[in-house]
């Protein structure tokens, strides 16, 4: 073995610990079980689709970070006093990736970036929360809480994703196909794109995705419980002194929904990663007598081998090239493929937390279908997103990974005296029950019986399994917390290489936490460094704060436009129903009377109203609306100049306004005045240039020369076009659009020239069709070209 059994601290971890460490789990269930949204209500059309605002939005997810960070900063202050501080490389590792988000955040460019910010501020979260952990794993009632969270929150997702599976998917296709135009154009696809396309083939398969979104995902948080669980069961029927008992009743029904949940994820690399820790598990009874894996160097071999042997697979699989019919390995090879041109290109600061897919468009392989926003492999993530600071975090990861193979084959530690059981279970479940109720408050918009089933019976299922879980690490006659923490560990970080856990908002710290735990290290060091190596937190609390301050002031706006265009949205809705399949709930009379209210005119039921009448008052009800949401939407722009989603949503906004305003017949001036501001919105986004920001303002461009009409503003459309298309050189639809506009502008040559593009770029998807052009475009496209 690799030394002496090791003594883990059990008795005494104080209140503030334990109220410190029962908050992180908290915070990490509240992420785990809400949905995310970084752009509230604005990410679609809130004029004709009413788009609740729940959730976690950006500010409520950046005061969430501040919590995560204060309450790790606290933990790891009161586990310095007990003696247990990490190696000061640790803390120096963990600053740097600070720093380089912080970079992106605040510094670079016009007051930086808030989506970087947004998705940044979790990553930190995440990796302040994974230090705690480590430190706190000297103490093994600590330890014990924090594990037995992390797997019992399989409960939760387990019922969510029934709840996707058989009520949720049939009712959203049932919907998406009564009214497919017009959720497409909420989106601003025509139906012909291959956006629309991509969203109707994921919108088809049946697939379990939790409150993350991802399918991958949720069968990485899956696969890796079910190996700790599966851990567990084997120790137990390994041990005679527990065999037959009913103590591993809850682990085995945790498994038992573990494996339910990674089957309706319908997740190949989720299979694949439980195969590996299933072998891990066996690796770890048989290789210390058989395969003389007890040595510290081969131990480390197996920690680091394993993400190791997943990134080889992928190299291999590149090799290959498109001699084989399996694609999803292949394209993760071209993810990873560009996430090195991409560092390459920026290596010292990187591209920000959401700078991916810009950079990637223009770097990416050639005969690559996607534009993603991630290289799905948290070591190239950080490195091509955060540079130098990222692949510091790169390294801290991989000294965790080592860690946790080590700890795969090391001595059953000697459990010292633990608190009672009743202690550690009952913070456990005031903690789940806490992270439920924020979680339900939240989404209380949508709230449903069955959801509400969900939550209740996932609380119910995720406390058998937590004080289960409990029970069996605080049995010091076999090894289950060794076991379990590092197969854990070692699944999760080894599927961290081919998807999203590790960045995503909603699993990235239950990653690196369950990482952390399962390399438990916790040092006894007294030297300076290792003594103030973690008040680099204090100054990065003080951040986080600024961060709450900074999400809530640009958010705020957005709130206050969503409640100005809302009722138009109802109404809209409702004239709709009832043109297709009146309510006796909501007659005509009602409907004309609450379109009277808001109108200011109590009159508008008494008249007698043609169909014409109607839609003039709805005419009127959106231009009153969308003038005050613009108002808003240019507050929430001052605020956050670079934002592109911002900018979009209020361009969209005045574009549409334009509009309604020349269809009532608006006289010369106010057509002017809204034309000026629609162009100088356009003019003032001070955002980073990239095939979206181009490709949109070409698009508003487009849209006025159609309106007007106007010749200069169709040339004005090329332009953009043609600068997005030099951004986005492999992109389909942008030389479509150029040939169109050329052609409609007189220059054969030029429409000729794009249209040969197009076809050039269409031949290149080959790999997934839906990405390419349709069968008419590519027609059109021939016809142009000349072919």
């Amino acid at each position: 073995m690799t030394g002496a059994p090791r003594t883990i601290e059990g008795s005494g971890p104080g209140r503030v610990a334990l109220g410190a460490t029962a908050l992180l789990v908290g915070c990490i269930w509240v992420r785990m079980t809400t949905s995310h949204d970084f752009f509230p209500a604005w990410g679609g059309d809130p004029l004709t689709t009413e788009s609740p605002i729940l959730g976690l939005t950006p500010a409520v997810s950046l005061s969430l970070d501040a919590v995560t960070t204060i309450a790790s900063m606290l933990l790891l202050a009161v586990m310095r006093a007990r003696g247990s501080v990490l190696r000061w490389w640790e803390h120096a590792l963990a600053a740097a990736g600070w720093a380089a988000v912080a970079l992106q955040a605040w510094v670079l460019g016009p007051g930086g970036n808030v989506q970087d910010l947004l998705l940044g501020g979790t990553w930190c979260s995440g990796i302040a929360a994974a230090l705690a952990a480590r430190a706190a794993s000297r103490d093994a009632a600590l330890r014990n809480l924090m594990f037995a969270g992390l797997l019992a929150s399989i409960g939760p997702l387990f019922l969510r994703g029934l709840a996707q599976i058989y009520v949720e998917h049939p009712m959203l296709l049932d919907t998406y196909r009564a009214d497919r135009s017009a959720i497409l154009a909420s989106h601003g696809w025509t139906e012909d794109s291959p956006m629309a396309r991509a969203y109707e083939r994921r919108l088809l398969q049946a697939e379990a995705t939790g409150w993350f979104g991802m399918a991958n995902v949720y069968a990485s948080v899956a696969a890796a419980t079910l190996a700790a669980l599966f851990a567990m069961l084997v120790a137990a029927a390994r041990s005679r002194a527990t065999r037959g008992g009913l103590l591993y009743a809850a682990p085995g029904l945790g498994a038992l929904m573990a494996a339910g949940a990674l089957a309706y994820a319908r997740s190949k690399g989720g299979a694949g990663a439980f195969a590996l820790g299933i072998l891990l598990v066996i690796l770890a009874h048989v290789g210390p007598r058989v395969l003389g894996l007890a040595r510290s160097r081969w131990a480390s071999i197996v920690g680091i081998g394993a993400p190791a042997l997943v990134l080889l697979m992928v190299v291999a699989r590149g090799l290959v090239g498109t001699r084989s019919g399996e694609l999803s390995l292949l394209f993760r090879w071209f993810y990873i493929e560009g996430a090195v041109q991409v560092w390459l290109d920026r290596p010292f600061l990187g591209v920000g937390p959401t700078g991916f897919k810009a950079a990637y468009s223009l770097l990416k392989p050639p005969i690559a279908p996607e534009d993603v926003s991630s290289p799905h492999s948290i070591l190239f993530d950080y490195a091509a997103t955060l540079g130098l600071g990222g692949m510091a975090w790169g390294v801290l990861f991989l000294a965790w990974m080592r860690t946790a193979g080590r700890q795969l084959f090391s001595e059953p530690p000697v459990l010292g005296d633990l608190p009672p059981l009743r202690l550690n279970a009952g913070v456990l479940i005031l903690s789940m029950v806490g992270a439920t109720l924020v979680g339900s408050l939240l989404e209380r918009a949508i709230a449903t019986p069955e959801m509400g089933l969900v939550r209740i019976g996932g609380l119910v299922l995720a406390s058998l399994i937590g004080v289960g879980v409990l029970a069996v690490l605080a049995d010091d006659r076999m090894p289950s917390a060794r076991l379990a923490l590092a197969a854990a560990a070692l699944t999760a970080g080894a599927h961290a290489q081919i998807e999203l856990t590790s960045t995503s908002p909603g699993s990235v710290a239950w990653l690196l936490v369950m990482v952390a735990c399962g390399a438990p290290a916790g040092i006894a060091n007294h030297s300076p460094r290792g003594r103030w190596s973690f008040w680099w937190l204090a100054p990065a609390c003080l951040l986080t704060a600024l961060g709450v301050w900074r999400g809530w002031r640009w958010e705020a706006p957005l709130h206050r436009a969503y409640e100005l265009v809302r009722p138009v949205a109802d109404m809209d809705g409702r004239l709709r129903t009832l043109a297709s399949r009146p309510r006796a709930d909501d007659p005509p009379r009602k409907i004309i009377a609450d379109l009277g209210a808001l109108l200011g005119e109590p009159d508008l039921e008494r008249r007698a109203l043609t169909g014409q009448d109607v839609t003039d008052a709805m005419l009127r009800l959106r231009l009153r609306a969308t003038g005050q949401a613009a108002d808003q939407l240019s507050r929430a722009l001052g605020q956050e100049p670079r934002d592109f989603q911002t900018w979009q949503a209020l361009t969209r906004l005045l574009l549409v306004r334009l509009g309604d305003l020349r269809q009532t017949g608006a006289d010369g001036e106010a057509l002017d005045a809204a034309l000026v501001r629609l162009r100088q919105t356009l003019a003032d986004y001070r955002g980073q240039e990239e095939p979206a920001s181009r490709g949109w303002r070409a698009t508003v461009h487009h849209s006025l020369s159609q309106m007007l009409p106007s010749e200069p503003d169709l040339r004005l459309a090329v332009r953009d076009w043609e600068q997005a298309a030099a951004l986005a050189p492999h992109g389909v639809l942008i030389p479509v659009s150029l040939a169109r506009a050329h052609a409609s502008l007189g220059d054969a040559t030029r429409a000729r020239l794009w249209a040969a593009r197009a076809l050039e770029n269409h031949a290149k998807v080959a790999l997934d069709p839906l990405q390419g052009l349709t069968e008419a475009q590519v027609e059109e496209m021939r016809a142009l070209a000349g072919r």
